[in-house]
């Protein structure tokens, strides 16, 4: 499973021409909205019954909705971005949208431990596909509320993101595995907080990432992805653990 790519330690990021980012929660919210767009091609693949070489398990996506809430901090980013980030006549949007992304990541889960406990070992194309649809669902809401920032402040986090991609492919490029094979790991990792990383937290690269970008001439600011249309699956998920999380916007 694809994780968002967020360190312990945030690096300090002050060079001549660059701002400071120190406080980066906007992009955190973009980095997982890609990680879902990643996953949801995988299924597309799995529904039409292509052969990754792997077994596609339910339990992976079960598992990989609690990392991916751990690795990323999203609850905390969320509230942090629309606290710091979104204007103030956009707020009323931005608290009303937190628990439709929280919602829809927690049907993720709901549906994959459904699958799992019907003794689904291996997702069905069935199966695959509906799963898709959901991770669709948590992209579009996903950039429906980075869609609340200022325009500017979205081509900026888009650049950055674009930048960090470019990097992780470069990094991973010749080796086996690669970024989720330990690829990027150039120094000893640090140790990762219990908590998780802190709420606005830069991952781990992006000041070598912004650096590499530079010297390439790219720029550093891109148009921000757009939510597409999008049609809501007959599911709807029962409450828990994220939907509790979500009231609490």
């Amino acid at each position: 499973m694809e994780s968002i790519l967020v360190s312990a330690v945030a690096p300090t990021l002050v060079r001549a021409g660059q701002p400071s980012v120190d406080e980066v929660s906007g992009l955190a919210v973009l980095r997982v909205a890609q990680v879902a767009d990643f996953q949801e091609k995988l299924l597309r693949e799995v529904a039409k019954g292509a052969d990754l070489g792997v077994p596609v398990t339910p339990q992976q996506f079960v598992f990989g909705t609690t990392l991916l809430l751990k690795n990323s901090n999203l609850d905390g980013n969320i509230k942090l971005m629309i606290k710091e980030e979104v204007l103030k006549e956009k707020k009323e949007e931005a608290y009303e949208r937190a628990p439709r992304v929280m919602n829809s990541l927690l049907a993720i889960s709901v549906t994959s431990q459904n699958f799992a406990d019907a003794g689904s070992f291996m997702l069905s194309p069935t199966e695959a596909a509906q799963l898709a649809e959901l991770y669709a669902q948590f992209r579009r809401e996903l950039l429906l509320l980075f869609a609340t920032l200022p325009s500017d402040t979205q081509k900026k986090y888009s650049g950055y993101a674009d930048a960090l991609l470019a990097y992780e492919k470069n990094a991973s490029s010749n080796c086996k595995g690669g970024a989720a094979g330990g690829c990027l790991e150039e120094e000893a990792p640090v140790r990762p907080s219990p908590n998780g990383p802190r709420a606005g937290q830069a991952p781990r690269d992006l000041e070598r990432a912004l650096a590499a970008a530079e010297a390439r001439g790219d720029a550093l600011t891109s148009e921000a992805p757009v939510a597409e249309a999008w049609v809501a699956p007959a599911y709807k998920p029962a409450r828990g653990s994220f939907a509790d999380m979500a009231s609490r916007y």
